[in-house]
């Protein structure tokens, strides 16, 4: 092995640790160094131990990370971290079930984790797409984090294999509105209210005439508010701010003509 500098080495050495005397230069050989005294020592051997010296520090380096890694995951998914890890490490490989997917939705909902949930139901029901309790788990996620667009990509899903489910119905119907499908949603929002005709949804109603308010239809949301009104001994002031206000605007309409 040959040695760039020396000079460099000799610094380093310096005098022989044996006999104290000043080693000179003409004793340093490719590989060792070697006194008038009879002590020697292999270069080879130190540059060895250098890079011993360097994959060591390299391997407490990784184990610190790895260590600080462990400790962030263990604050993130606190009292999971043991079930949590082995599923996510199957779930990146492709090898999660459609059940372990279902777990790991059941994890990251309960840590208000939602993109986390919301790939883990996408997941699952590409393992069992006849399996619709997915898509309305995965749409009813979408619409709590407003995310109307992916939300209506799903239920289209959901809806096109004859999926059925009254609030995901509902769900559909506030997509549609939010993304400017009027005439969709009104049809998914009048098939949750005609399914209870003798109850006021209150949330569902406002939804709707929220909708219909949004896109001018006035005449058309005081019917219904009207309609919802006649329902009950107590429904008599249902929605009367926005009521009055249609009524207003609805003057002011033909006041202009």
């Amino acid at each position: 092995m040959a040695y760039k500098n020396r000079g460099e080495i000799m610094t380093h050495f310096g005098h022989c640790p044996a006999c104290n005397q000043q080693i000179p230069q003409e004793r340093y050989f490719n590989d060792s160094v070697i006194c008038e005294c009879g002590w020697n020592r292999s270069l080879k051997a130190k540059a060895v131990s250098a890079k011993q010296t360097d994959r060591t520090c390299i391997a407490i380096f990784i184990f610190a990370a790895l260590l600080i890694g462990s400790f962030i995951q263990a604050v993130n998914w606190d009292k999971y971290f043991f079930t949590i890890i082995p599923l996510k490490t199957q779930q990146v490989l492709g090898m999660a079930s459609a059940q372990q997917l279902t777990k790991i939705a059941d994890i990251c909902m309960e840590r208000k984790k939602y993109t986390c949930a919301e790939q883990a139901y996408a997941d699952a029901y590409k393992k069992e797409p006849t399996n619709l309790t997915h898509l309305e788990k995965l749409g009813e996620l979408q619409v709590k984090q407003e995310l109307m667009l992916s939300a209506t990509k799903t239920y289209d899903l959901y809806f096109g294999a004859n999926g059925n489910s009254f609030e995901a119905k509902y769900n559909y119907a506030k997509a549609l509105a939010a993304t400017n499908n009027t005439e969709k949603a009104e049809k998914y929002f009048k098939e949750v209210l005609n399914a209870k005709p003798d109850t006021l949804q209150i949330t569902v109603t406002r939804h709707y005439i929220n909708m219909l308010v949004k896109n001018d239809e006035l005449t058309k949301a005081k019917r219904v508010i009207e309609h919802f009104r006649k329902q009950g001994s107590n429904t008599g002031l249902f929605m009367d701010k926005e009521y009055k206000e249609i009524k207003d605007k609805l003057s002011h309409k033909v006041a202009s003509f």
